[in-house]
C-alpha cells in the first residue's frame, strides 16, 4: 500500500492562493461546473455528471419498485379480504367449523408441547 502511495504525483509546493473549494450541490440539484482546458479536471466533471445521473436513475427505479410491491399487496390483500367476505356469507357453517378445527389442532398441540417441556 505505502508503494502504491509513493506512486502518487504528489506536488512539493501548496499554494493555498490556486486551491478552490468545489462543493457538491444538494440532491436533485444540477451540476453547474465550468469545463475547462484541464483534461483532468474535464474528466472529474464528467465522472460527477455520470454519477449524479446514474443516482437519480437508481433513485426513481428503487421507488418504482416499491410503489410498485405496494400496490400489489394492497391488491392481493384486498382480494384476499373480499374472498374470505364471500365465502363467510355463502358458507359460513364451513367457516365455522374450520375456525373449530383449527382452535383443536391448536389445543391439542399446546398440550403437547407443554406436558413435553415439563418432563
Amino acid at each position: 500500500m505505502a508503494q502504491i502511495a509513493q506512486k502518487l504525483p504528489i506536488p512539493t509546493t501548496t499554494d493555498t492562493s490556486s486551491a478552490r473549494l468545489i462543493a457538491m450541490p444538494p440532491t436533485g440539484m444540477p451540476l453547474n461546473l465550468v469545463e475547462s482546458d484541464n483534461s483532468a479536471k474535464s474528466w472529474l466533471i464528467n465522472v460527477a455528471r455520470v454519477v449524479g445521473s446514474a443516482c437519480r436513475t437508481a433513485k426513481d427505479y428503487r421507488d418504482d419498485i416499491f410503489n410498485g410491491a405496494g400496490d400489489r399487496s394492497r391488491q392481493m390483500w384486498s382480494a384476499i379480504g373480499d374472498r374470505a367476505e364471500a365465502v363467510t356469507k355463502e358458507q359460513p357453517l364451513k367457516v365455522l367449523a374450520v375456525a373449530a378445527s383449527v382452535a383443536i389442532v391448536v389445543g391439542v398441540a399446546t398440550r403437547v408441547w407443554r406436558y413435553n417441556r415439563h418432563e
